[in-house]
């Protein structure tokens, strides 16, 4: 916290919407931000806290060095890249609405205590892209519910829906950090799998053989074959593209 509140008193400061955030959620869980424009001022900042604003600050470890010593230790260990973000909430408030990130998040309670109600992502496991769309009156009975104090840590798997309340009584601070952004198999073989193709189309003359005549009109469900001559070129494409996908992974690894 002394961090933040230095760094925001110096010459380049935080910017709304980039560096800082202020929100609260409404008493039906409408999400309401109340950042203001360019630089933010210290007493801008205090005075929506104490109208009940959380405030988030994106990458503290660009200037709060204990933060920065921790990522760079994850980051030497596990071999991927770590964030962090701070998140400072008035007794009794609430800043975010109930949403899912597409990172695994760590929540590592600094100060005070919060209270979490934890849900089921409805669209299945591991999704590949943040959502605040819910509506918690849908979101039925939580998964888990629980109060974290200071020294408390929360492991969150990719994906699940959280909502978050500061105790009566005290303010909450909490960091969340958070790795395993972008780094899935799919998102692996977007970047391998062309230079795969690439290395397999020079060296292979298959891949540069040209498409059987009239092939395209026997592929996709608007031109599904119902003569069987049609039906066994399209068996007979199908088989050859299935042939060719399994000589990619000869190149792959060369291309990883």
């Amino acid at each position: 916290q002394r961090a933040i509140e230095a760094q925001l008193q110096t010459s380049t400061g935080l910017t709304f919407g980039k560096d800082i955030n202020l929100a609260r959620c409404g008493p039906d869980g409408k999400q309401i931000m109340c950042n203001g424009s360019g630089r933010a001022k210290v007493d801008v900042v205090q005075q929506e806290v104490r109208k009940g604003c959380s405030v988030q600050v994106v990458h503290p470890q660009r200037f709060c060095l204990e933060v920065s010593c921790l990522l760079s230790k994850l980051e030497a260990h596990f071999g991927c890249l770590w964030g962090a973000n701070s998140f400072r909430t008035p007794p009794g408030g609430r800043g975010f609405k109930a949403h899912h990130d597409e990172v695994e998040v760590f929540m590592l309670q600094l100060e005070g205590a919060k209270r979490w109600r934890l849900h089921r992502c409805p669209t299945g496991p591991l999704p590949r892209s943040y959502c605040w769309d819910y509506d918690e009156k849908d979101l039925g009975e939580p998964l888990m519910e629980l109060v974290l104090k200071a020294g408390d840590l929360l492991y969150l798997p990719r994906g699940t829906i959280h909502k978050g309340e500061a105790v009566e009584g005290e303010a909450s601070h909490h960091l969340t950090i958070s790795t395993y952004q972008k780094f899935s198999w799919s998102e692996f073989l977007q970047k391998a799998l062309p230079e795969a193709l690439e290395r397999a189309a020079l060296e292979d003359v298959r891949f540069r053989e040209g498409l059987p005549l009239r092939a395209l009109s026997a592929l996709g469900e608007q031109h599904r074959p119902s003569e069987s001559t049609a039906r066994t070129a399209r068996e007979d494409f199908l088989q050859h593209l299935q042939s060719l996908m399994r000589s990619l992974a000869d190149p792959a690894p060369a291309a990883a």
